[in-house]
Formats: C-alpha cells, sequence, structure tokens
C-alpha cells in the first residue's frame, strides 16, 4: 500500500473500471485517486446490486457536512422496538447527534474534490433477471426525504412552464396527441431543463384524447405501444437524449392497472424494450410508484374523471395531497397533469411546498 486510503476513496486503474474502497476492502497502491465519495452517500454504493451504474455530482466539504448531519438526523428519529433504548455515550453526553464537525468527513491537504454520489436506476443496465430488474423497491433511509415530480407533455399545452418545476416528463408520442415536430420540441425543453423523459403511451385515440377505453386486440395494442415509444427513442437519440421508463396515459392506464389482457400486452412492450413502468403502486406491473397531487382518490383508486370533484384544482389543495403522499415508501414519483388549465401554478406551488418541507426533488430514473 503507497498510501491509506478511506472509505469512499474511487482509485482508477489502467481498464478504466473505477474501484469504490469501501471498509472491508484492501486498499491497493499507485492507482489514480479521482474523488471521494461522500461519507453521507457510502450506503448508495454498499447497497448497489450487480450491473447497476452509479454517477456523480462535485459538491463541497461544507455540503457532504451538512448531507451526513441530515442522516444521522433522520436516524436518530427511527422508532425503536419495545425494549430497546439508545446505546448511552462514555461521556455521558445524549446520544443524538453531537459530533464534531471535523469528524463528519475526512480533510485531506486541501486539493481533493468531493462527490456526491446519486444512484442510476436505468433498469435496462442492471444485468440482473427479469424479476429482480423490475420489482418494486420502496423508498427507505435517506430516499424517504427524495422525491420526483412528473408531469404529461407534449399534448398542446404549456410543456415550458411545467419544465421549469416538474424534474420527469411524460411526453406523448403519437397515440392520443403529439406529432414528430412537437415531440422533438419537447424533448428540446426536458433535456434544457435536466428533466427525465419517460414515453406517455396511449391507445391510438387522438379524437377522444386516450381517455376514452378502446377494443384493441392485445397483439395490435402490444405493437402500438412499440411503435409509439420507438418513435420517440429515435427522436431523444438524435437529440442525445434517452427514454428512462413507460408511463401509460389516459384509458390505456387504467387498462394496464385492471391486469388485463390489453395491459399484459402493455407489460409485454415494456418488458421487450427494457423499460420500467411508471405505475400506481398496486399494480404488480409497477417497477416504480406514482400518486397524483390533483386528482381525488375513492379508495386506493383515481376517481373517475366523470365524477363531481374528480380534478383537484386549488394548487394549495393539491400540495396538501402531494405532502400526504410523499411520505408512502412505495411513492417515487408525484404527478401533474399537464392538461389543466393552472397545472403550471399547480407544479409550482407543489414543486415548493415539498421543498420547503425538506424533500430534494429528483429524477426517479435516468
Amino acid at each position: 500500500m503507497s498510501e491509506a486510503c478511506v472509505s469512499g476513496t474511487i482509485q482508477l486503474p489502467p481498464d478504466g473500471n473505477p474501484v469504490i474502497l469501501l471498509s472491508e476492502h484492501q486498499t491497493t497502491g499507485s492507482y489514480k485517486v479521482p474523488a471521494v465519495v461522500i461519507q453521507a452517500d457510502l450506503w448508495k454504493v454498499g447497497q448497489m446490486r450487480p450491473g447497476e451504474k452509479m454517477r456523480f455530482k462535485k459538491t463541497t466539504p461544507e455540503a457532504a457536512s451538512e448531507a451526513l448531519r441530515k442522516a444521522r438526523s433522520q436516524a436518530q428519529v427511527t422508532e425503536m422496538a419495545q425494549g430497546d433504548s439508545a446505546l448511552p455515550r462514555k461521556d455521558g453526553a445524549d446520544p443524538g447527534l453531537s459530533v464534531p464537525p471535523s469528524s463528519l468527513y475526512v480533510l485531506g491537504n486541501g486539493d481533493e474534490e468531493y462527490w456526491d454520489a446519486v444512484l442510476d436506476y436505468t433498469i435496462g443496465n442492471m444485468g440482473l433477471p427479469p424479476a429482480h430488474r423490475f420489482a418494486l423497491v420502496p423508498r427507505s433511509g435517506i430516499a424517504l426525504k427524495q422525491i420526483d415530480l412528473n408531469a404529461d407533455c407534449g399534448e398542446g399545452f404549456d410543456d415550458a412552464g411545467l419544465m421549469k418545476w416538474v424534474t420527469s416528463a411524460n411526453i406523448s408520442c403519437g397515440g392520443h396527441a403529439g406529432t414528430t415536430e412537437s415531440i422533438a420540441r419537447t424533448v428540446a425543453l426536458a433535456m434544457e431543463h435536466g428533466v427525465s423523459i419517460g414515453a406517455h403511451v396511449s391507445f391510438v385515440d387522438r379524437a377522444g384524447f386516450g381517455r376514452k377505453p378502446l377494443n384493441t386486440p392485445a397483439l395490435e395494442l402490444r405493437d402500438q405501444v412499440l411503435w409509439q415509444t420507438g418513435a420517440l427513442q429515435g427522436l431523444c437519440k438524435g437529440a442525445g437524449a434517452k427514454v428512462a421508463y413507460i408511463k401509460p396515459h389516459g384509458a390505456l392506464y387504467h387498462a394496464v392497472m385492471s391486469g388485463s389482457e390489453q395491459g399484459e400486452a402493455v407489460h409485454e412492450a415494456a418488458r421487450m424494450l427494457e423499460l420500467p413502468f411508471l405505475l400506481m403502486p398496486k399494480s404488480t406491473w409497477a417497477t416504480f410508484g406514482e400518486g397524483f397531487a390533483e386528482r381525488r382518490y375513492d379508495g386506493d383508486m383515481l376517481r373517475s374523471r366523470d365524477k363531481e370533484g374528480a380534478v383537484i384544482h386549488d394548487p394549495q389543495e393539491a400540495l396538501q395531497q402531494a405532502l400526504e403522499l410523499a411520505v408512502r415508501p412505495n411513492l417515487h414519483s408525484i404527478c401533474v397533469h399537464g392538461d389543466s388549465p393552472n397545472a403550471v401554478e399547480v407544479a409550482k406551488t407543489v414543486r415548493c411546498g415539498l421543498e420547503m418541507e425538506g424533500y430534494a426533488l429528483g429524477p426517479f430514473a435516468h
């Protein structure tokens, strides 16, 4: 060993594949050290599954310290089982977060750069058996204070306004709305604002805006979903972007949620494309769970749009529902419908309200 290395040290061997050193790994010498993963994010490294990817963004020692304080603070509020008690400190102090800032991260000679690790949940690259690749994994730990805000886009409404506030955009791809030109513009907007892109597939029903169930045969429906998603994928690839997930639209969403033969056809298309599903978490096909800020629920399902009060128009009421949804571990994203008259105002209110409550907003899939 040429020098001591702390946990989280990233070494770069000649083969170009980074090695991240954890506490149980022997350090190796002579390799370039381009960065160190902050201590608050080491759990993400330790819980990566085979084939998963990780990206990094630069941060500062001060931000690293604050991230660890928050992580430890959240850990302190975990409820203990009956009979458990907090372990006392040797100095008799409160066992909560009372650590000197200098011990929250390791400082070197001042030349090091600090990096914040963000798990990349791109399912198609995970290299795991299908049953594991597409299973819904509830949020836990620090991730309970992270949430995505998605909106249906590319439907002829104010996408430019929405993109300022959302972190994922479900882009309609020709079934119920959208042309080659409009899809390309929406993709460009999403890229400009750093917004993740999903395929908003639907029944081929432009006249009914995709909100009327159709008796499309299962095989034909599967191919329609492949065609719609493929069109979006092609335009994304040309622009240097990618489709990260599939979210059905309108009547097709409900067909998938029902588990019908049509739903199975859409599910088959998603599996063929190796793309995860964004659905309400009660669906066994959901890879990521979704809740709705401005749609009322009847039980665990959405109230039909033909019933009174199905849509929440008051931004503050939508925010209140979003906050109630955000605490659920099986929800990864909250939706605002882009075709509502005040969709941008609702999205802004929900985003700002979530951030005021301490939530970090970011895409659930890249």
